[in-house]
């Protein structure tokens, strides 16, 4: 249950597999119910390029279906970059660009999407970062996150979207290889 809304779900799967020097990974979103929903599906590749720089490409398929009514679907393109500006301190960037989504004619065409960051190891415990979100014809937005790591196994996290002025708290747990995060937002008009 989403936002306290029966039937209204979200998930959210990600897998990755190291390769030497790169890695390819894979995800899978989906929100909605049975009356909308939204699936998304996604395909990775980043690659090392030396001891202060990273690069990534992920390509995404979209697709919105409110049954009886429409059906969407959009490509997406990204590519990103990290660079470690120091021991604790990097920072990145990435660009993205989605087809024209099948909803309409008059329908402006789905967008551009600028990503920055800049990440702060503050100790071998605490992780500080912010980003900026900027989508044509959106206003900026801003995210803010703390991590903190208690034991190998074991994180916690909190944050801030600037969009709505939403709070996030969540935690980890790993084990076997596998990091199980759970995520928990308040929406100001929806709740929990």
């Amino acid at each position: 249950m989403l936002f306290r809304s029966k039937g209204l779900q979200q998930f959210c799967g990600v897998m990755q597999f190291p390769l030497q020097g790169s890695g390819i990974g894979g995800q899978l979103d989906y929100v909605g119910s049975s009356f909308m929903n939204e699936t998304a599906v996604g395909l990775m590749y980043g690659r090392r390029l030396g001891t202060k720089m990273d690069a990534g490409v992920r390509f995404r398929y979209y697709y919105l279906n409110v049954p009886g009514h429409m059906q969407a679907s959009a490509l997406w393109a990204e590519a990103g970059f990290i660079f470690r500006l120091s021991e604790k301190l990097q920072t990145g960037f990435s660009f993205s660009h989605a087809t024209k989504p099948m909803i309409a004619a008059d329908e402006p065409s789905i967008t551009q999407v600028y990503r920055m960051g800049l990440g702060y190891d503050a100790s071998p415990r605490l992780f500080i970062a912010v980003d900026c979100i900027k989508q044509t014809n959106q206003d900026l937005l801003g995210n803010m996150v703390i991590r903190y790591s208690f034991e190998e196994g074991l994180r916690v996290r909190m944050g801030w979207q600037t969009n709505i002025s939403q709070p996030v708290i969540g935690a980890g747990l790993y084990w076997r290889h596998t990091w199980t995060d759970i995520i928990v937002s308040y929406h100001p008009y929806l709740g929990f």
